[in-house]
């Protein structure tokens, strides 16, 4: 369904009236598959809800918080700066260990 929905002109980035976009609901239901596709389809990342959160801090497996860090790892500094400014504004050490 997903990827019919997609090849058919939905945007992967599209945020519902909660700000969930389809990778925070593939992230928070597990289903690893549909998040990878997403991500392939170009699904941000780094898009954050309207509670301020990323897919990664609604995952529900640990695949998925793999997953979503690599491809954050993966990233530029487009994505990986806001991140790092994110977690100073929050007070957290951008160089805590994992």
């Amino acid at each position: 369904m997903v990827e019919f929905l997609v090849e058919n002109g939905a945007d992967v980035n599209r945020g519902d009236n909660e700000g969930w976009t389809p990778l925070h609901a593939t992230a928070s239901c597990g289903f690893l598959s549909i998040a990878k596709y997403l991500i392939e389809k170009g699904a941000h990342v780094a898009a954050v809800n309207n509670d301020g959160q990323l897919a990664l801090d609604i995952a529900e497996s640990q695949k998925m918080e793999g997953l979503l860090r690599e491809e954050i790892e993966d990233r530029d500094l487009e994505v990986i700066l806001p991140l790092k400014l994110r977690l100073l504004e929050y007070g957290h050490p951008i160089s805590a260990p994992r």
